[in-house]
């Protein structure tokens, strides 16, 4: 059974992925600030008012707290780039599409291309891009909720559990951008930490042989060979 279609009203949108830790919103109501995820906070900022256009399933989405509406980027991405999402003053429609799992917002009738997360992982800060649409990517559905409808100021308080659903990874591109970066381990500061523990396991390896002949020395007197 697919979801139902969008009345007018405020919602949150939140990944599929992990539900509860990644809310859209905007940095702040600068002109051209990105949209991008993060653990949900009550804020208006993760709310948005989504109103029905012209065309069925076409929508405008505008945020609570900043009013500005979700938009293409003001310049047009490099090439082999995918365009990342940010706030406009003017509205911009966009399709979105019901199904059983979950919504995924286009920005055509035809769905040929969706809001998705760059990088493919939820990671905190991380941008939405428009991306190629894959059928059941499950990091290309959104769970839109009323808001107020299933959230209190600690969070989520119900959470929508679906079927599992294939995972795939938007090609990344060069640009730090659109990227979504996990920082890398700290391996050089592991290996200082193993070495200073085995310099002190050796140190105090010999201050005990020390000792140890040192009562030997008293006890039997000095060894003439």
């Amino acid at each position: 059974m697919s979801l139902t279609a969008l009345a007018n009203g405020t919602y949150t949108i939140s990944s599929l992925v992990g539900s509860d830790i990644f809310y859209l919103q905007f940095r702040d109501s600068a002109p051209g600030s990105r949209l991008r995820g993060r653990p949900y906070s009550g804020d208006d900022s993760q709310h948005w008012e989504i109103r029905t256009s012209e065309l069925p399933n076409q929508y405008t989405i505008l945020n609570a707290l900043y009013r500005v509406h979700v938009t293409y980027p003001q310049a047009p991405p490099a090439e082999g780039e995918f365009p990342t999402l940010e706030s406009g003053s003017a509205p911009q429609k966009w399709f979105i599409f019901s199904s059983q799992n979950g919504y995924t917002i286009s920005d055509n009738a035809n769905r040929t291309s969706v809001w998705n997360i760059a990088g493919g992982a939820i990671v905190d800060h991380a941008n939405i891009i428009l991306y190629d649409y894959h059928e059941f990517a499950e990091n290309e559905l959104w769970n839109i909720v009323p808001r107020g409808s299933n959230t209190t100021s600690e969070g989520p308080a119900t959470v929508t559990v679906f079927k599992p659903l294939t995972r795939l990874a938007p090609r990344t591109s060069t640009s730090s951008a659109l990227q979504s970066p996990s920082p890398p381990t700290d391996t050089a500061s592991n290996e200082t930490e193993i070495s200073g523990a085995l310099a002190v396991r050796g140190w105090g390896f010999t201050m005990v042989l020390s000792v140890v002949i040192s009562i030997l020395y008293t006890a039997m007197g000095p060894i003439v060979v």
